[in-house]
């Protein structure tokens, strides 16, 4: 089964952290997938978390839009689904 993983990558900083953005299309699903990574000293992580609130907020995205499924998973989940007649 194949599945392509197109996405676009935006960077943020915020003071000393530093934010990746990936968005990933998911063709069958009508939604796509946003992911936030950004690494931090273990001293860091209350401000790090607050970047990538902050981040989400900008893009218009509410704590009901989070997941914690994986962007596989649900792609590979549709497609399992058998057609409806």
């Amino acid at each position: 089964m194949d599945i392509r993983n197109e996405a676009r990558l935006l960077q943020r900083s915020e003071g000393s952290i530093d934010c990746a953005v990936s968005v990933h299309p998911a063709p069958g699903l009508g939604v796509g997938f946003i992911e936030l990574e950004t690494m931090v000293a273990e001293s860091e992580p209350a401000e790090a978390l607050e970047v990538v609130r902050s981040t989400l907020r900008q893009l218009g995205i509410a704590d009901t839009d989070l997941t914690a499924e994986q962007y596989t998973d649900a792609v590979l989940a549709t497609r399992r689904k058998p057609e409806l007649p």
